[in-house]
C-alpha cells in the first residue's frame, strides 16, 4: 500500500475530474449543474501542488466544462473559467502557506529537541560541577544548531545582505 498521502490526494483529484466529466457527458442536460462541479478537483490539485498548477487545473476544468456544455456564450465560459482559475490559484497559495507553516513547526520542534534540551542537560552538568560534561554538551549543541541553520539557509540562494538583522543580537 502506498503511504504517500500526496499521491492519494492527487489520485482522488484525477478520479473526481474523470467522474465529473463522465457524468457531464452521459447524464441529462450538460449545462447543469455547471462548472462548479469541477471545483473540488481543482482545489485538491491546487492544495497539493501550489498556485500555478492549481490555476492550470482551473484552465483544464474550464476546457472540460466548455467541451461538455452546449449553448454557452463566450462570456459564460470566461466567467466560469476566471472563477476556476482564481480558485486554483488561491487554494494553491493557501496550500503553500500551510506547507511552510508545517515546516516551521517541524524546525521549531527540532530546535527544541536538539538544542534547548541539550542546553538544559549542559546546565544540569554545570549544576553537578561536571564542567567537562557541560563543555562537551555545549560544543555538541553548537554543532547541532549550526547544522539546523545550514539546512534552513541554503548558501546557494543567499546574497550579500540577505541575513542582515533589523536589531542586534541580545547577549547577556
Amino acid at each position: 500500500m502506498n503511504r504517500n498521502p500526496r499521491a492519494w490526494v492527487l489520485m482522488l483529484a484525477v478520479v473526481l475530474t474523470l467522474g465529473v466529466l463522465a457524468l457531464r457527458l452521459f447524464v441529462g442536460d450538460s449545462d447543469e449543474p455547471g462548472a462548479v462541479v469541477f471545483a473540488p478537483s481543482v482545489a485538491l490539485f491546487a492544495l497539493e501542488l501550489g498556485a500555478v498548477p492549481g490555476a492550470f487545473a482551473g484552465l483544464v476544468a474550464t476546457l472540460l466544462f466548455f467541451l461538455t456544455a452546449s449553448d454557452l456564450s463566450s462570456w459564460d465560459v470566461i466567467a466560469r473559467g476566471i472563477s476556476l482559475v482564481a480558485l486554483g490559484a488561491l487554494v494553491g497559495v493557501l496550500g503553500t502557506r500551510l506547507r511552510d507553516a508545517r515546516a516551521v513547526a517541524r524546525t521549531a520542534g527540532e530546535i527544541n529537541d536538539n538544542v534547548i534540551q541539550s542546553l538544559v542537560l549542559a546546565r544540569y552538568a554545570l549544576d553537578r560541577g561536571d564542567v567537562d560534561d557541560a563543555t562537551v554538551r555545549v560544543d555538541d549543541t553548537l554543532h547541532e544548531a549550526r547544522q539546523i541553520v545550514r539546512r534552513l539557509v541554503d548558501p546557494e540562494h543567499v546574497r550579500a545582505g540577505d541575513l542582515r538583522r533589523d536589531a542586534a543580537a541580545r547577549v547577556r
